[in-house]
């Protein structure tokens, strides 16, 4: 992702977008804030974030990690409060449906007195279905029900454990994204109170690693679609259920026979869930750039009958594959 600068305006961002949520409405209603309305003073892939309280955000993200990334991110379920809040369900995300989220990085500063800077970071998790020209209520983790957004906050040791809500609105989302949002909670008697609010322009989408297969286990099949990562410089793991282990100390790219252990030519394949199987099969495997993908095929027999077959792609390399 290309460097984009932080922007910092208390007074500036409170006016701006203390205007633009009050057009947004409430709940998941219609709002007039388009991705041009929130954006305006920002250029593309720029956002603006003000947090005040105990904690506040004091300028840009100093340190070398990624700062900004809008991805797909699973939707987390959640126990219902006796409050009545809370009550998710689990939506695993895809990088073409979602759901997806995004991560801002600052630095922060407890206390007028501490000269010393801490990384801080706020996540917006958007809810299943999200769409362009609605606003959504913003909750925390644990009280957010299904179908809200939520936001997570961390920093100096701290997390967002307090209660509070907010909206957030979406001007555009897509292969980019565009919100404003506020969220406000705690007590600042009790030195707890956060009042943090933000928007971001036209971020672009980053695809995450993903496998699309299919299993046939003893004449019943299933359909998958699961996140996929290097989990070391030679071992590529879908989800928690298969791993792709390449002969010597690096993954290279290439033809290969799959068998249960890798060795010259063959790529060691292991399903999780199904131990002692006899494996046989082929992967084809592709890199561009810092990309890998590959198409793979795949039977095993033993105390179960499995045919497999699929593909992967967006999968980012790592520093041992440049």
């Amino acid at each position: 992702m290309t460097a984009r600068r932080l922007t910092i305006m208390g007074a500036i961002v409170a006016a701006v977008l203390g205007l633009l949520v009050a057009c947004g409405g409430d709940g998941n209603s219609g709002t007039s804030a388009s991705g041009i309305d929130i954006g305006q003073g920002l250029a593309p892939g720029e956002f603006e974030i003000d947090i005040v309280g105990r904690v506040r955000s004091i300028g840009p993200y100093t340190g070398d990690r990624e700062f900004l990334l809008f991805t797909p991110s699973t939707y987390e379920e959640s126990q219902v409060r006796r409050d009545g809040t809370g009550g998710r369900e689990r939506v695993v995300a895809t990088n073409d449906d979602g759901p997806y989220s995004l991560l801002m990085r600052m630095d922060l500063q407890r206390g007028d007195e501490e000269p010393d800077r801490e990384t801080g970071n706020v996540v917006i998790q958007l809810p299943p279905g999200a769409r362009a020209g609605q606003t959504y209520p913003l909750e925390t983790l644990a009280r957010a029900r299904h179908g809200e957004a939520f936001l997570r906050f961390g920093g100096y040791g701290q997390r967002l454990n307090i209660n509070g809500s907010g909206t957030v609105t979406i001007g555009e989302i897509g292969e980019q994204l565009s919100l404003q949002f506020e969220f406000s909670g705690g007590d600042e008697a009790e030195g707890n109170y956060r009042h943090i609010r933000g928007r971001a322009f036209q971020i672009p989408l980053t695809r995450r690693g993903e496998a699309s297969y299919q299993l046939v286990i003893n004449g019943q099949r299933e359909d998958r679609v699961e996140h996929t990562r290097f989990r070391n410089d030679r071992n590529i793991r879908v989800a928690q259920e298969l791993s792709f282990t390449f002969p010597g100390d690096v993954a290279q790219p290439g033809s290969y026979q799959l068998a249960n252990r890798p060795s010259s030519g063959v790529v060691g394949l292991s399903l999780e869930n199904f131990r002692g199987l006899d494996i046989s099969g082929s992967i084809d495997v592709l890199q561009d750039g810092e990309i890998w993908s590959a198409t793979f095929e795949f039977e095993g027999e033993g105390d179960v009958s499995i045919r497999g077959q699929g593909s992967f792609d967006h999968l980012q390399g790592r520093e041992a594959h440049r």
